[in-house]
């Protein structure tokens, strides 16, 4: 398989986000032929949040010792891969931050070409112990892809500005809800009805949903390729800050799945040989 890396050419001009939020990107240790993906996704956000707003976490993943401290005062956590792995020992640490951070937004474009044991199979697991979806995975789909985005989906107004979302060499991710399914599989015309399932190229959790409202807002690519495609660096930086950092973006949203719980009413010490009536909500 052949990846032809473009450059970030120039400086993308833009001003910095008014209401400035720490930006970590993560990534292993990549090789020279993937270094380029990764560079370009931290110059893309860097150009949007503002450079003193970047925390450099390039090649960080590929250490069997994980610097947790990388994340402690980020807001939007950058994971990006290509063909090299990350260290299984960042797994709990990421699960943790995922599972238990409210405050941070995870983008994950972990490349479903290379490595998908250690680098795309660890985060479906995470988001299916958040979201309970199970999710899974399709079989690897070695051409480019030009993704259109869900217009039914109740997040896509974040995300109007990239459309559709360029890439290519990747798996799709499957069963995914229709309302979460951000980006459709190549030529799909017609967007899924509510309430189904389908493939996806990108999803999307908000905050609301992942861990019962107590883990992180959470985008998904099996993907690294979008930074293969220079016209749309700016719009994937943007649109993803935009979701993470305003009170209206994706990530505050509710969500159209049903919140339910139980509540049991009734006698809270019974008499042993005596009838009692519990009423459940």
């Amino acid at each position: 398989m052949k990846r032809f890396v473009l450059s970030l050419l120039g400086g993308l001009l833009m001003a910095p986000l008014v209401h400035a939020q720490q930006v970590l990107v993560l990534s292993p240790n990549e090789t020279a032929s993937g270094a380029g993906f990764i560079n370009n996704a931290y110059n893309s956000f860097s150009a949007v949040a503002g450079a003193g707003n970047m925390v450099d976490g390039r090649g960080a993943l590929g250490s069997a010792t994980p610097n947790a401290n990388l994340l402690a005062g980020s807001k939007v956590v950058v994971i990006a891969t290509t063909y090299a792995r990350i260290n299984p020992a960042w797994v709990p640490v990421l699960r943790d931050a995922m599972l238990h951070r409210p405050d941070l937004t995870f983008v994950l474009f972990t490349d479903g070409c290379c490595e998908t044991p250690t680098n795309l199979a660890p985060f479906v697991n995470i988001i299916n112990e958040g979201t309970g979806w199970n999710l899974g995975r399709s079989a690897y789909i070695n051409s480019l892809i030009s993704s259109p985005l869900n217009t039914n989906s109740l997040y896509a107004d974040s995300f109007t500005d990239l459309n559709p979302m360029r890439g290519g060499y990747y798996e799709l991710i499957t069963n995914v809800p229709s309302d979460n399914a951000l980006y459709l599989a190549n030529g799909v015309t017609t967007p899924p009805a509510l309430g189904t399932r389908t493939n996806a190229y990108a999803f999307f959790v908000p905050q609301q949903r992942f861990n019962n409202g107590q883990g992180a807002c959470t985008f998904m690519t099996s993907d690294v390729s979008p930074f293969n495609f220079s016209a749309q660096f700016s719009a994937i930086a943007q649109s993803f800050m935009h979701a993470a950092t305003d009170p209206a973006g994706a990530c505050k949203q509710a969500t159209r799945e049903p919140d339910l719980d139980i509540a049991l009413a009734g006698p809270a010490t019974p008499t042993v040989g005596q009838p009692a009536t519990y009423t459940a909500t």
